[in-house]
């Protein structure tokens, strides 16, 4: 699942952005419109339609595989989804930002998409990893909103051998970490938009 909206929601991006870019580029060499504003604009214009596309994806799924069925749980399962396709889209954001182009982007995107799915605890279990590597699982978002909705499901359940993965916090604290990614890879798109992209005319517009 989370593979799966991660990838949806980082090529809604990807294919966007670069055809966004030459025009944002020619508005700010002309001083139409700051970074900021162009930022933040697009930022709360794509959350209606991400929430819609992924509250719709989890009426159908989640009452389809049968999981924990509490009004509490079903929202706290929407915000996770919602808000791991936020920064799965904020990570393909920063990506196409400092990318030349949508090719390099496209084939940059995938690669950190799958080291995250990667370390995110379905295929390779924390003790499974190289401590050199071990780092890597700490900048998961998979990790975290895997965790935190492993533990929505199945906190305070008694079954007989079960074992829960955790990495130790629960499940708000999962979804704090999983905020604060989204913020800090949000930052770094403004960041490479402000610095590394100087505005220059582009006469082919």
């Amino acid at each position: 699942m989370f593979p799966t909206e991660c990838f949806g929601g980082a090529f809604a991006i990807i294919f966007v952005f670069p055809l966004e870019r030459s025009v944002v580029t020619r508005e700010r060499a002309s001083g139409t419109y700051r970074v900021s504003s162009y930022f933040v604009a697009k930022t709360l214009c794509e959350l209606p339609r991400t929430f819609f596309f992924n509250m719709l994806f989890s009426c159908i799924l989640y009452w389809m595989v049968g999981l924990r069925a509490t009004a509490g749980a079903f929202f706290f399962f929407v915000l996770i989804v919602f808000v791991t396709t936020v920064t799965a889209e904020s990570l393909a954001l920063a990506i196409s930002i400092l990318a030349a182009d949508p090719q390099a982007a496209s084939a940059l995107i995938p690669v950190a998409l799958i080291i995250s799915v990667l370390f995110g605890g379905f295929f390779i279990e924390g003790d499974q990893i190289y401590d050199w590597l071990v780092w890597i699982k700490w900048t998961s978002l998979v990790q975290y909103a895997f965790i935190a909705l492993v533990t929505n499901e199945f906190e305070g359940r008694v079954i007989e051998d079960l074992v829960v993965p955790s990495n130790g916090f629960t499940k708000w604290e999962n979804m704090a970490f999983l905020v604060l990614i989204l913020l800090v890879l949000r930052a770094l798109g403004y960041f490479f938009l402000l610095k590394f992209r100087a505005p220059t005319f582009d006469k082919s517009l």
